[in-house]
C-alpha cells in the first residue's frame, strides 16, 4: 500500500487495522459458538464473507480509503471465523 497508493506507512497500517480487530473479535467468538452451530457452518459462513471479500476487492477503487477500509473488514470477518474452526 506505501508504494501503490503513495501512502505513509502510518496510513497503511491504519487503513489495515479494521481486518486486525475483526481478527480478534471473530475469532474468539467462532472459538466460542463451534459447538453451536457446529464448525461446517461456522466455516461455510466465513467462506461467504470471503466469497465476499473478493467479490469488493474485484471492483475496489484504489483511491478511495474507504473501500479499501470496508472490503478489508469483511476480510477480516471471514478469516476470523474460520481461524477459530480450523483449529479443532
Amino acid at each position: 500500500m506505501t508504494r501503490l497508493l503513495a501512502q505513509s506507512e502510518l496510513q497503511a497500517a491504519l487503513v489495515l487495522l479494521p481486518m486486525l480487530l475483526a481478527v480478534f473479535s471473530l475469532g474468539g467468538l467462532g472459538s466460542l459458538l463451534i459447538n453451536q452451530p457446529g464448525p461446517r457452518l461456522l466455516i461455510l459462513g466465513g467462506g461467504s464473507f470471503l466469497v465476499g471479500d473478493y467479490y469488493l476487492l474485484g471492483t475496489l477503487d484504489l483511491l478511495s480509503n474507504f473501500r479499501i477500509i470496508r472490503a478489508t473488514l469483511v476480510c477480516g470477518q471471514g478469516f476470523g471465523i474460520i481461524c477459530g474452526q480450523l483449529m479443532f
